[in-house]
């Protein structure tokens, strides 16, 4: 089939970042519908949207801090960023404006004076896109912010998460991905005459009746980095075969129905269980989705 006779446009990507090539790997069909179409769920305000929008507010609380260690930017804002609508309410994690202002103040009385004592931050938010000729690897992301230690003066970038599910696994996960390695090796790129081989994560955790932080240190030396680099080559590759090949025919790309189920229903769950009978599912897209493609360049974090 031709998805361009149903009205729709498939979009050949520019560049590829972590969570683009995870969800190509999760489900190759996820992947077509959310970044080859560009799709996602019409949401009401209150359901999809709030594990989103509270992620990115934290973001950008978290830029505002670390530009000047500043706790009144900070401040302002949250108050600015805030989406107002998730509120006790209508949040099942009970999560408010009130309760991220305490979160704020907890992190900044936890890590705030040694962070100011021990680093020196060099950029806050740092979009990158690095292509290396030796080994044929276009890589890019937006890494939340770069510092270099005051003692022995080594560069280490920088990651923030808010989540309101940590199993056992859970740092285990991020430290195998292709994000945190992707990180470093970015760094390593950007600073030329230095070596990058760490990145520090920082977890704001909260649940219905409490809050926690948790901060991990995860270093890539060159052997795991070049691990990497040929990890990411390999998926890259059948990713890029399968979008010069199949750009306008979504029957081509393989559906992974574990991944509809994992931790809670994907977004295109209903496409994907609909039967495959006649006009069903393209009805499904045309109705209860929109185009808004995923932009690496922008700051947008998923509470995860």
């Amino acid at each position: 089939m031709n998805i361009e006779d149903y009205g729709f446009t498939p979009r050949r990507p520019e560049v590829i970042d972590s969570s683009m090539l995870k969800d190509f790997i999760n489900c190759p069909s996820y992947f077509y519908l959310r970044h080859i179409l560009g799709l996602r769920r019409k949401f009401l305000r209150g359901e999809g949207e709030a594990k989103f929008d509270w992620g990115t507010c934290w973001h950008h609380v978290m830029k505002a801090w670390t530009t000047n260690y500043d706790l009144t930017e900070a401040l302002l804002e949250l108050d600015e960023k805030y989406p107002e609508y998730i509120t006790p309410f209508t949040d099942k994690k009970k999560r408010s404006k009130e309760r991220m202002i305490h979160a704020l103040f907890g992190y900044v009385d936890k890590f705030g004076k040694s962070d100011q004592r021990d680093y020196e931050i060099l950029r806050s938010e740092q979009f990158f896109d690095v292509y290396d000729e030796d080994v044929d690897l276009r890589w890019c992301g937006r890494i939340d912010d770069i510092r270099r230690r005051r003692g022995n003066k080594n560069i280490v970038v920088w990651d923030y998460k808010t989540s309101s599910s940590m199993g056992s696994t859970y740092f285990d996960m991020h430290e195998l991905g292709f994000q945190f390695p992707g990180y470093v090796w970015a760094g390593d790129h950007m600073f030329a005459g230095e070596t990058v081989l760490e990145i520090k994560v920082d977890v704001m955790y909260m649940i219905t009746a409490s809050h926690e932080y948790f901060r991990r240190t995860f270093r890539y030396p060159p052997p795991r980095t070049d691990e990497w680099v040929r990890n990411v080559k390999w998926w890259l590759e059948r990713l890029w075969i399968l979008i010069d090949s199949a750009l306008t025919d979504p029957s081509k790309w393989g559906l992974n129905w574990n991944y509809c189920t994992n931790y809670g229903k994907c977004d295109f769950f209903p496409v994907h269980s609909a039967t495959p009978q006649g006009r069903s599912r393209l009805a499904i897209l045309q109705d209860s989705y929109v185009v808004d493609y995923w932009d690496p360049r922008e700051m947008g974090e998923t509470d995860a």
